[in-house]
């Protein structure tokens, strides 16, 4: 069923002329700082009494997305049931709305609803609101031709003026519907607008809108391919389809997208993708189905559905939208704490003995969550380390609260942070990536704190590799095992170390979370202490098939609140 909205775009022409008037966008044919538990509550997802600021953290927290396309004449205001949803009914934590119009006059009092109450109400909660349209055709459109040229001059008046409606508007970005494969001119021309609208929408620009592409299409077409890089998520209509296609599917984007770009959508339309539809067997209903549901390569962006106003009407004791909120904790589960979960040291450690991989190694990554109750000077956090000369080692600096990250192979290299990087009483969240092959200090040795990345000072050239001759044992908490004053004063908590330079997306992602097998990188783990087994404080077990266990010196097991046991995996 194809929706044409010819009538909406009028609207648009109004608020900037004939920059978006006629283009149409259609139903989808049949042929997408601290480690903290949880703002994503039970409440969050029930849209019960969360409040807006629980809501805005939870959608700046590394999470699966769930996003809905909107469509205007199921809006009460557009079809007079008064029983019938208002834009702000949907559920509380859909982080993405993508208004989705047609049926709708110029007159409609849905558009100055959606101006001025129902966007500024979403975005209190932290909810995006797109708009969905097509790429004009360049060359018949009148609503185009009338104004612009067939060329790049064009196709950027066109962008700047498509930008200065939607910001006027208070959309948060556009959701481009293209359910065809172009060729020849038209595939130029289409590639020249989404060339010029990148600079205003998606990953390129400097607006912080979003550039959505939906289509029905693959990761195969010549379009997609030139354009994959201006986008900052693929909507995959895979409405009607079984689980069992989407991995197929995403694989035919993988060289281009990240996982967490891919977000397939269902049909709650059609009742299929809730259950509704007899005609579509799904068990579970479809939507679970595709909020459990993982590309191979990672975690994916999430879920969407067609149609998000029509499953307003699944109610379940009082409450609306009842698939739609489960599959969002299906996605994103309430996150709970263990009562012992992490380790303190006094004048302790843990060690793994020798880590083979982290020997003449061209790149490695080591995390952990670290708890100071004092800061003190050279204290280590993470190390392995023979001499000055033949070490790796992450540590506090000179009495300044600096951390240092220590890298020698035959000399004392090293980069540390400015003063006062970290604090006493607080938790941090670590990572030290070293990738040989770069070719400058800065991008061969990094630090996260929290995520972010730090501005290092360099002392050495950062060598190539790490050093063949270190067989020192790999220890938290102490640089060597015979330490007797750099010890970690505090607790420390999910250490991992990984044979791979991680990326920081990945490091913020899941920082917040145990690793599954799920993980982008899962392969490369080679060392995981999880530090969640209280039962014996001299071990530190070893996780998730990896084989390095850790022997707990002066250290117990100790509750807090901060540490997370819930799975970055469904």
């Amino acid at each position: 069923m194809k929706k044409n909205i010819f009538v909406v775009k009028t609207w648009l022409f109004m608020l900037c002329p004939c920059v978006i008037a006629g283009v149409t966008s259609c139903k989808k044919d049949i042929h997408n700082g601290t480690k903290q538990p949880a703002v994503n509550s039970v409440a969050s997802h029930l849209n019960v009494t969360s409040t807006n600021a629980d809501l805005i953290a939870y959608k700046n927290s590394a999470h699966q997305l769930m996003v809905g396309y909107y469509r205007t004449w199921g809006d009460k205001t557009v079809s007079g049931d008064v029983n019938g949803p208002a834009m702000t009914d949907m559920p509380d934590s859909v982080d993405i709305i993508s208004n989705f119009t047609d049926y709708t006059p110029p007159s409609s009092p849905y558009w100055p609803a959606l101006k001025n109450t129902y966007i500024p109400a979403l975005h209190a909660k932290g909810t995006k609101i797109v708009n969905t349209q097509g790429l004009p055709n360049t060359t018949s459109d009148t609503s185009y031709t009338n104004h612009y040229t067939n060329n790049s001059t064009g196709y950027a008046a066109w962008a700047l003026a498509t930008y200065n409606s939607y910001n006027a508007t208070g959309y948060d970005g556009i959701d481009l519907d293209v359910e065809s494969i172009p060729s020849g001119a038209t595939l130029t021309a289409d590639v020249g607008l989404m060339s010029a609208l990148s600079q205003y929408f998606g990953p390129k620009a400097t607006t912080g809108k979003l550039l959505i592409l939906d289509t029905n299409e693959d990761g195969t077409s010549s379009f997609f391919r030139q354009v994959s890089t201006f986008i900052s998520y693929l909507y995959q209509q895979a409405y009607w389809r079984q689980t069992s296609s989407l991995t197929g599917t995403f694989n035919t984007y993988s060289a281009y997208i990240r996982p967490n770009q891919f977000i397939p959508i269902v049909d709650f339309e059609d009742g299929s993708g809730d259950g509704q539809n007899s005609s579509y067997v799904y068990n579970p209903v479809q939507i679970y189905q595709y909020a459990s549901w993982q590309p191979t390569q990672g975690t994916k962006g999430g879920v969407g559905s067609y149609g998000i106003d029509n499953e307003y009407y699944q109610i379940a004791n009082g409450v609306h939208n009842i698939y739609t909120r489960q599959a969002i904790q299906m996605m994103n589960p309430p996150q709970t704490t263990s009562s012992t979960n992490a380790v303190s040291l006094s004048s302790g450690k843990i060690s793994a003995g020798d880590v083979t991989q982290l020997k003449s190694a061209a790149a490695f990554t080591l995390e952990s969550w670290v708890y100071f109750n004092a800061i003190g000077s050279w204290n280590n956090i993470l190390a392995k380390s023979n001499t000055s000369t033949d070490r790796i080692a992450l540590q506090t600096g000179g009495g300044d609260n600096s951390l240092y990250v220590i890298l020698g192979n035959g000399s004392n290299s090293y980069g540390y942070t400015a003063a006062n990087a970290v604090s006493a009483g607080q938790w941090y969240h670590v990572a030290v990536v070293f990738d040989g092959t770069q070719s400058t200090n800065a991008s061969k040795l990094k630090l996260y704190i929290n995520g972010t990345l730090q501005t290092l000072t360099f002392s050495g050239t950062i060598p190539a590799s790490t050093s063949s001759t270190n067989t020192a044992a790999f220890l938290a908490g102490s640089e060597t095992t015979t330490s007797t004053n750099t010890y970690l004063s505090g607790k420390i908590d999910e250490i991992r170390v990984w044979n791979a330079a991680l990326n920081q997306s990945t490091i913020s992602a899941w920082m917040n979370k145990s690793l599954g097998t799920c993980h982008p990188n899962a392969s490369n783990l080679k060392l995981y202490w999880q530090l969640d087994n209280a039962a014996i404080n001299t071990t530190a077990v070893a996780s998730l098939g990896t084989t390095y266990a850790g022997t707990i010196t002066n250290g117990v097991y100790t509750a807090s609140t901060q540490a997370s046991t819930a799975s970055g995996c469904p």
